[in-house]
């Protein structure tokens, strides 16, 4: 049997008939201000869950699943959430500062206020996901993807991550790969691109590009100074 705490007061929120957290089904469970510091909790079902400030600081959350659970002003600093299925979920205000998010589906998910400072972000699916005003300083955004994400306001210093917008097209320039649209090259393969084969990818595709091909090489360009 584990007894799951509440941070400040110590008293019982849940028990889970069961020795470890592990793959535990805790569909919607009533967690608000639970003390997960340090917990095991690698793959465990979360979907729908509230955990409104709760304490999941260095939590193992490797393919949790948080559907659309509530994570507001929750601290997972440090937590490993690699891969976790994070879809529509509020983690609005949450402290999720060296976190590793690598792979996570963060699709939908209200980002907005959150800590994400040297957050680890490689290959998550961001598409859709508001972001305003978010710390991003130092995160790490390599092949992410933003489509359609909201970053107005967010800070992103030191973020690997520039964000151009052109018209219909946002581009999304890192160190070593730029996405535009739907299309996600490393940077030398946008740059050896011919006329042909920009005009393959969409429609407009050659106009914008000619508009705006300079305006991203500067954006590359930026990143070895």
């Amino acid at each position: 049997m584990v007894d799951i705490l509440h941070k400040i007061t110590r008293s019982v929120l849940l028990q889970v008939d069961s020795e470890n957290l592990e793959g535990a089904d805790l569909r919607g469970a009533d967690l608000r201000g639970a003390d997960l510091r340090g917990a095991d909790l690698l793959g465990v079902n979360l979907e729908g869950a509230d955990l409104r400030g709760a304490n999941l600081e260095g939590a193992n959350l490797e393919g949790a699943n948080l559907e659309g659970a509530d994570l507001r002003g929750a601290n997972l600093e440090g937590a490993n959430l690699e891969g976790a299925n994070l879809l529509g979920a509020d983690l609005e205000g949450a402290d999720l500062r060296g976190a590793d998010l690598e792979g996570a589906n963060l699709r939908g998910a209200n980002l907005r206020g959150a800590d994400l400072l040297y957050a680890d972000l490689r290959g998550a699916d961001l598409r859709g996901a508001d972001l305003r005003g978010a710390d991003l300083r130092g995160a790490n955004l390599g092949g992410a993807d933003l489509r359609g994400a909201n970053l107005e306001g967010a800070n992103l210093e030191g973020a690997d991550l520039l964000v151009v917008q052109a018209g219909k097209y946002v581009a999304y320039v890192q160190p070593e790969s730029t996405r535009i649209g739907c299309q996600y090259h490393s940077n030398a393969k946008w740059r050896s691109f011919d006329d042909e084969a920009i005009a393959g990818m969409a429609c407009d595709a050659l106009e914008w590009w000619n508009s705006n091909k300079l305006i991203i090489f500067a954006a590359m360009d930026s990143f070895k100074s």
